[in-house]
């Protein structure tokens, strides 16, 4: 009877004593707001306007207030479009203008547009078909020191006038082409071009550089392994444009396309002649035509066309060995510095000129140009060279050390920890 007893007690004492040390355990009760959420509502996970109404405000704080200066509209920001064709000015200068006592006669050998001034970009008034008889009136020469004819014809029973350009010196034979070819002529690279550099032309502290990505538009230049010479011009000028901006001061960078377009759609001398104008108005200190070569699929290496204009010819053989130069230190074979005389463009004292108008047109007002044929794009050699993207900013960047030790730029330092420097532009690497 006593262990009856006993059992019951402990089964009263037992959960009496767990309910006491739970109830010791137990965290002190927090405060609780004096916010009721329905019990039906909650259990839903629904948020209703009745339970938005009865949250407390939040306090703003300093770091979520707004700041009450105003932002500037884009408006307000003067932005270039750099994929937008620049204006160029088109303005006419002429000198040396000679009148003819009597009108000489002359035959035109091959079709030709007469022009409104003596330019390429001078609107075309009237075209002169082969073999028609032509009186010259008068002579001058452009700014690009070309002569031109003004003279008169009778067209499908009109007397028209207008200005034509003169291929050779003698008038009886107007516009006949020289005969026979006119080939590339070697010209000497400067071993370890050191000690000089280009001229600041208007003495201003800051060197004007305009690149020409060559072609453009329905011009495509080179076609090879699918990809269009026009298109990897405008990817080294786009590179090389950026790269010249970002690591270097005291310099300026225009190009005379930003996108696939051309200022003239007639004749690619004419466009030529648009982009030589671009040079002039922005007063370049030096001229890079950018382009690619192609041939028969088995020549190799870098090339550089130079012009014969003794004004500005030592500079830009100069330049051009300063090219050559980095195009060897990626790994490019040297073909050489070239010149082109014209097979049938002569200057005002009979001699031939220049073969290259993007070369000739900007040194004639005395800016270096020069052209860069980087490597042969139907080379398959030399592809190795342009099938990736960042072999092609590898070329870009060859033609900005180029630039930079020609125009004795100063380096931007590049940020800690960069690894922007491929390559070491101070010397030959060993």
């Amino acid at each position: 009877m006593a262990g009856k007893h006993t059992k019951t007690v402990l089964h009263c004492l037992i959960p009496a004593f767990l309910i006491g040390v739970l109830i010791w355990c137990a965290p002190e009760p927090q405060e609780t707001s004096d916010i009721e959420i329905p019990v039906e509502k909650a259990a839903e996970n629904v948020i209703t306007p009745e339970y938005v109404a009865i949250l407390p405000t939040p306090t703003p704080t300093e770091a979520l207030t707004p700041d009450a200066t105003p932002i500037p509209t884009p408006t307000e920001v003067p932005i270039r479009d750099r994929d937008t064709p620049e204006e160029i000015d088109l303005t006419f200068e002429r000198f040396d203008e000679e009148t003819y006592p009597e009108p000489t006669p002359g035959i035109f050998q091959m079709g030709y547009w007469l022009r409104s001034e003596p330019s390429r970009l001078a609107e075309r008034t009237t075209w002169v078909r082969y073999g028609t008889r032509v009186y010259i009136k008068g002579r001058l020469v452009n700014v690009f020191n070309e002569p031109w004819y003004y003279i008169s014809a009778n067209v499908d029973g009109q007397d028209v006038e207008g200005y034509a350009q003169c291929s050779t010196t003698q008038i009886s034979d107007w516009l006949r082409p020289t005969p026979g070819p006119v080939s590339l002529i070697d010209v000497d690279v400067i071993q370890n071009p050191t000690g000089t550099h280009g001229p600041d032309r208007d003495g201003d502290g800051v060197y004007v550089v305009v690149l020409d990505p060559g072609h453009g538009g329905k011009y495509p230049g080179a076609t090879c392994f699918g990809v269009k010479e026009k298109d990897i011009n405008l990817q080294v000028g786009k590179y090389l444009r950026d790269y010249l901006e970002t690591h270097y001061r005291n310099i300026v960078v225009y190009m005379t396309r930003s996108g696939d377009y051309v200022y003239d759609e007639w004749d690619p001398d004419d466009d030529l002649e648009y982009r030589a104008r671009f040079a002039m108005q922005k007063e370049a200190d030096l001229v890079l035509s950018l382009h690619f070569n192609a041939y028969d699929g088995r020549q190799i290496g870098s090339m550089v066309l130079v012009g014969t204009n003794p004004q500005v010819s030592e500079q830009e053989r100069l330049f051009a060995s300063y090219l050559l130069e980095e195009m060897g230190k990626i790994g490019l074979n040297k073909t050489g510095i070239k010149r082109k005389r014209s097979a049938m463009m002569r200057d005002k004292n009979g001699n031939l000129m220049d073969g290259y108008l993007m070369v000739r047109l900007p040194s004639e007002v005395g800016i270096p140009s020069v052209i860069i044929e980087h490597c042969f794009m139907d080379s398959r050699y030399d592809r190795m060279f342009w099938d990736t993207e960042e072999k092609i900013n590898r070329l870009a960047e060859g033609d900005a050390f180029a630039i930079a030790a020609y125009l004795n730029l100063e380096r931007i330092p590049d940020p800690p920890g960069s690894d922007d420097d491929l390559v070491d532009d101070s010397g030959p690497e060993t």
